[in-house]
């Protein structure tokens, strides 16, 4: 059979425990917003390398010991015996926690991650949750669990392909098979997100179906492949370190620079995984390769706080991310150095119990006693899953339990909920956070013999889209729409996606004769509005101004529910809305004034929610029973539409 990197590996060896201690803390350090470790999140990459390494040598050890037979069913029970027990504790007691101090569209998100994450499908979850009203990582307290799901999504397909490689192909001919299948998960990367390539020819009718390609390629298991196969492969290889000092320390040298190389320059704006996860991938391998023959960094790597951290790897990798979410929710203002370090210092704490008293114990119990017929056992198991399964089910089918606040409150909420369905703003081909995902003949194809409108803005402007669709008669009005997210539509304005879209959108404009051009955005920063409106009464268009909506300092549900205790009607729930209000007045006064200098019509959102503009005592943040909006700035359709019904029966009567 292969023969391991570096040398026979028939035992324990302590420098693997150590390069997962490199990995966890390069995730940890992460989390924790540590200055130069903004691409702390490789070290989830270096994970994916040592488990295609390890489990490609288990698989192969066993068909060698065992005559070419494999026992699924064993090697599918220690899988679970070693990632099961500990994160079946991590999520129950993250959920009696979450039930206590979380709100209830994050506790229903969170139960809904918890059921994905006991089934090994918590990556598909998070990739389907991506998008629009999607909350921020801080919120999410099994966001992490995505990572095991790839890995135990790996171990089911993983045996059987090695099995088919040994049984039919020699040494080289397994090595190959390892290669293409690793090769092909690399360039799935390519065909999903390069648009300037050949590839992207062949990969454009692929990933018509993705909603999200970074978020494809990141979370979904076939993309990560060529992780594990890179370590699988050093299996085949007899690498120059075995026995040469001074080459292994050249080997595990240049692997560390990758790896911390990559851990403090990249960073969550990065395409990812790509080719960019080859650097820490390729430093992980050469450790593997040399770190046995290594006597410095090897060394360091077998030192006992290496190992030691090594050891508890997984338990601090499960239990660090709700620790620092659940602080965060009760303390959401930048943490100092020393919250940091408790954070820290409270995560491997609570790592080593749940090592010592969870882990540890249930790798001790062999594989054939669960393999046999053990009743007390099994029903133990039933009762167990029981336990956290039907209460996270029922937080998730339930509005995440609103009956936790007071009736008019949790009717609020409710209603929210529903208002707040974000299928309804064309996302993403007309709404979209990468220029590749614009659907152009959907959303700007102009129709003679109806009044063509074009809305133009950030992800603001999308949400007006739905006000006018559904004020507008359709036969009348082809309302066209592109409003890439964060991106202010703007003359010269912008980068990469916000450049595209400007570009594209400007030289639209002047070929093509549009009735009404609508402008909304939601960046302070209106420096170029002037010159855009100079150059579209240039070309004698009409334009209307759409001012700024209403910025809260929160998601605005979550400002009503954190002190919900204290609202027993809804104007208490207004008051509590009106001190979550940021300041726009300045940014308001500004845009209607160049608005207005610059010949365009101008509509005030806030105007129609308040009846003195000025002042915000006056101003009403619920419609139809819910909140105007479910997070921060973005309008529910259902607020859009009563919102906008005003400005539609404007547009008729000047547009008839």
């Amino acid at each position: 059979m292969p023969q391991t990197a570096g040398s026979q590996r028939d035992g324990y060896y302590r420098e693997v425990d150590g390069i997962r201690s490199l990995a966890v803390l390069l995730v940890v350090l992460f989390h924790l917003n540590i200055h130069g470790f903004g691409g702390g999140f490789v070290g989830v990459d270096v994970f994916f390398v040592i488990s295609g390494y390890l489990i490609t040598k288990i698989i192969l050890e066993e068909l060698s010991a065992s005559g070419g037979r494999f026992d699924y069913s064993g090697f599918f029970i220690r899988r679970a015996k070693r990632i099961f027990p500990a994160l079946y504790v991590t999520l129950m007691a993250s959920f009696c926690l979450a039930a206590l101090v979380v709100r209830p569209k994050d506790l229903e998100d969170f139960s809904g991650s918890i059921l994905s994450a006991l089934t090994g499908l918590s990556n598909v979850f998070f990739w389907l949750q991506s998008g629009y009203f999607d909350v921020g990582a801080g919120q999410k307290p099994a966001l992490h669990t995505w990572s095991l799901s790839v890995e135990a999504q790996f171990y089911l397909i993983w045996p059987i392909v090695m099995v088919w490689l040994v049984h039919r192909f020699s040494r080289v001919g397994q090595l190959i098979g390892i290669l293409a299948i690793s090769s092909s998960s690399l360039a799935l990367n390519f065909l999903i997100t390069d648009t300037t390539s050949v590839a992207m020819l062949l990969g454009r009718y692929i990933s018509e179906g993705f909603k999200n390609r970074e978020a494809t390629i990141f979370f979904l298991m076939p993309f990560r492949v060529f992780e594990f196969g890179l370590g699988a492969v050093l299996l085949w290889i007899k690498t120059p370190t075995e026995g040469r000092r001074w080459s292994s320390e050249i080997v595990v040298a240049l692997g560390c620079a990758l790896i911390l190389y990559a851990g403090s320059q990249f960073n969550v704006g990065f395409v990812y995984p790509s080719y960019h996860a080859l650097v820490p991938c390729l430093g992980a391998a050469l450790l593997l390769c040399g770190a046995k023959s290594s006597r410095f960094i090897g060394g360091i790597l077998r030192s006992r706080i290496a190992v030691g951290l090594g050891i508890i790897s997984y338990s601090l990798y499960l239990v660090h991310w709700p620790v620092s979410v659940f602080y965060r929710y009760v303390y959401p203002d930048d943490w100092s150095t020393w919250e940091k370090l408790g954070v820290f210092g409270a995560s491997v704490v609570i790592a080593t119990g749940l090592y010592l008293f969870v882990e540890k114990p249930f790798r001790r119990i062999s594989v054939r006693s669960l393999k046999a017929p053990n009743r007390i056992f099994w029903t133990s198991l039933a009762t167990l899953l029981a336990v956290i399964v039907l209460p996270t089910a029922h937080a998730f089918t339930h509005n995440g339990w609103q009956w936790r606040y007071p009736v008019v409150v949790a009717d609020l909420l409710s209603r929210t909920t529903k208002m707040a369905n974000v299928h309804k703003i064309r996302a993403p081909g007309c709404e979209f956070s990468n220029f590749k995902d614009f659907d152009a003949r959907a959303c700007v194809y102009p129709e003679p013999g109806r009044i063509n409108i074009l809305l133009l803005g950030d992800s603001v402007a999308s949400f007006i889209w739905v006000g006018l669709r559904q004020n507008l008669p359709e036969n009348r009005y082809n309302i066209l729409q592109l409003t890439p997210s964060n991106c202010r539509p703007g003359l010269g304005w912008g980068v990469d996606y916000c450049r595209q879209s400007n570009d594209f959108i400007f030289d639209f404009i002047a070929r093509n004769d549009i009735d009404l051009t609508v402008i909304a955005s939601l960046g302070p920063d209106h420096s170029n509005l002037r010159k855009t409106l100079a150059y579209l009464r240039s070309l004698n268009r009409q334009v209307l101004v759409i001012g700024q909506p209403f910025i809260f300092n929160g998601r605005l549900p979550d400002i009503v529910a954190s002190v919900a205790n204290t609202a027993t009607t809804l104007v208490q729930i207004e008051a509590i809305a009106r001190s979550g209000l940021v300041d726009t007045g300045e940014a308001r006064r500004q845009i209607e004034t160049i608005a207005k200098e610059e010949g365009a019509e101008y509509f005030d959102i806030q105007s129609k929610l308040c009846s003195a503009v000025d002042d915000i005592s006056t101003c009403s943040f619920v419609i139809d029973g819910g909140l105007i909006t479910a997070d921060n700035n973005h309008l529910t359709p259902a607020a859009a539409i009563k919102i906008f019904r005003g400005l539609a029966s404007t547009i008729e009567a000047s547009h008839p």
